[in-house]
């Protein structure tokens, strides 16, 4: 499998960048601040991706594909990581502790989309890890994979997911998955200062005062309507509801 499958099959390759209150314009890594924990098997599709050097959220979207972000696998701005040397984890939903549910892989393949710039905000920041075959359980399993397009419309609801950082104590470091309800806002009033063509790939969200999203969310799906996008970076700011 490659990109250009994965586009045939009409995997929807989008990148999803937020929109944040009081955020320059700037590439700033996502949390999720004031989201609740995941229940045990509420989302067997995800799994957290760690390195050396980084760890993300990703999403299975088949027995041995991991898709997550491109970024992810980035260096001081250079792409260059040896596909042994990334271990995803699924079955989770505290990522220090092992279970009989959890399932550990290490990659075989990292795909890079080809159209994929280190220093764009807006683009196609996406990456597929493969890996040996999960066992599909009801803690593993794939996520439901779409055909439908991009949502335009203002206020739909979205959840996003991930093991970034959350409103802990100083010092503490989350390591639950959460949760976090949000609303897609697309017109130019709500998501101003972007480019026409930046508009075609980016979905702005609003969340209530005090939540958002953080580091380490970076790479997880963003589902809205039934509909799996991917969280890319925090870009923009946009007042809260």
């Amino acid at each position: 499998m490659n990109f250009e499958h994965l586009i045939v099959s009409k995997i929807l390759l989008i990148v999803s960048v937020v929109c944040y209150r009081n955020q320059p314009l700037s590439r700033q890594q996502a949390c999720l601040a004031g989201g609740e924990v995941a229940q045990n098997f509420e989302f067997p599709f995800m799994t957290v991706i760690y390195h050396k050097t980084m760890s993300c959220s990703g999403a299975i979207v088949s027995e041995e594909w991991v898709l997550t972000a491109a970024h992810c696998f980035s260096i001081n701005y250079i792409l260059g990581i040896r596909p042994s040397d990334v271990k995803v984890v699924a079955g989770i939903v505290n990522y220090i502790e092992r279970t009989n549910n959890s399932q550990v892989r290490h990659g075989t393949e990292v795909h890079i989309h080809p159209n994929y710039r280190v220093k764009r905000v807006a683009n196609d920041d996406l990456a597929i890890i493969r890996v040996k075959p999960f066992r599909m359980t009801i803690a593993v399993n794939t996520i439901h994979v779409s055909d439908k397009g991009l949502p335009i419309d203002d206020y739909i609801p979205c959840t996003a997911i991930g093991w970034g950082e959350v409103d802990t104590p100083p010092g503490r470091q989350n390591t639950l998955l959460h949760k976090l309800k949000v609303f897609s806002s697309m017109s130019a009033k709500a998501c101003p200062g972007l480019q026409d063509w930046e508009r075609r790939k980016i979905i702005c969200l609003q969340q209530d005062k005090g939540k958002g999203l953080c580091d380490g969310d970076s790479g997880g799906p963003l589902i809205c309507q039934g509909i799996m996008l991917i969280l890319e970076w925090l870009i923009h700011s946009l007042n809260t509801l």
